[in-house]
């Protein structure tokens, strides 16, 4: 049913117009998705291009072995990134390794978008310019 469900989006949306992004969430959240290599499976059954994953880090931690390495294998049906970090809080408060996981996506020359989503604790003009520090610093030592 979700197959034929996404297919029908699919055909209803205008080429070129929109992407239909599969986010797998953790165990405490759904029964169902909860990591990329589902995702990309039910992505590869919708067989469309514009059916991609939403690869959300804090979720993944809870839910995936080895971050880097389900971005690395998924990476071609990537179409946007979560960042937080893994307590849900912005990156650099907690210890998700977001170089190892940048690393792997410039390996695999991943050019999709990067969002926040996470919590904020403490003056957003002052804590959110130190997480894009964070974040920037990261990005440039996946080099």
């Amino acid at each position: 049913m979700l197959i034929h469900a996404l297919k029908e989006a699919v055909r209803q949306t205008p080429n070129g117009t929109a992407h239909i992004l599969l986010e797998p969430l953790n165990r405490y959240e759904t029964p169902y998705l909860k990591t990329l290599a589902h995702a990309a499976s039910i992505c590869k059954m919708a067989d469309s291009p514009r059916v991609k994953i939403m690869a959300d880090l804090f979720h993944m931690g809870l839910e995936e072995r080895n971050l880097p390495a389900a971005l690395a294998d998924n990476a071609a049906l990537i179409g946007h990134v979560h960042l937080a970090d893994s307590n849900r809080q912005l990156p650099g408060h907690g210890h998700t390794d977001f170089t190892a996981c940048f690393k792997a996506l410039r390996a695999a020359h991943y050019e999709g978008w990067f969002a926040l989503e996470c919590g904020v604790t403490g003056d957003p003009v002052e804590v959110l310019p130190a997480a894009v520090g964070v974040l920037r610093a990261c990005w440039d030592a996946a080099g």
